[in-house]
């Protein structure tokens, strides 16, 4: 079994599954929970996307959007989460 640090496109996988964490838990899930739930860095970066992108979602959640994202914040939060920490062990 070689470490990640010799495949480098696993390695790559890894971040990117580990980088979707904090971004599910501080960014995705202020469509679900009260805004002063977060530090405010976090509420500035939510404004600063739905500003430069127009999300209609996350400007003005719809009741059916909710059930998606609490769905995404289990679902992504494990699966990356597990996912990364198989990716060591694969051959």
């Amino acid at each position: 079994m070689s470490s990640l640090t010799t495949r480098p496109f696993d390695l790559l996988v890894v971040v990117f599954l580990l980088s979707h964490i904090p971004i599910t838990v501080f960014i995705d899930s202020q469509a679900v929970f009260p805004r002063h739930w977060y530090p405010e860095w976090a509420t500035a970066t939510l404004d600063w996307y739905v500003r430069t992108y127009e999300d209609p979602l996350m400007k003005d959640t719809p009741p059916w959007f909710l059930g998606l994202a609490v769905n995404e914040l289990e679902g992504r939060k494990n699966y990356s989460s597990l996912a990364a920490s198989k990716a060591d062990r694969m051959e």
